[in-house]
């Protein structure tokens, strides 16, 4: 499976109160989360479509519980 890609804006530093060494330094950092990956038109015209798009959105599942659960809304 193609690998996913995360995109929007990022801090230039840590946010206050976290220190500079953070493991989850890059995610601490975001502004925002969006993550996709980039299909090509015979991905979209294949018969597979469907199930590889499930495939992918199955591979958000655990960074959508965990940001709803940091946040305290139900998954």
């Amino acid at each position: 499976m193609k690998r996913l890609t995360f995109w929007g804006e990022s801090l230039k530093r840590v946010p206050q109160g976290f220190p500079d060494d953070h493991p989850l330094l890059d995610l601490l950092r975001r502004k925002d989360f969006a993550a996709g990956v980039e299909l090509t038109e015979r991905d979209a015209l294949s018969p597979r479509f469907v199930d590889r798009c499930a495939e992918i959105y199955r591979t958000l599942v655990p960074t959508m519980k965990e940001l709803a659960r940091a946040v305290g809304v139900p998954f």
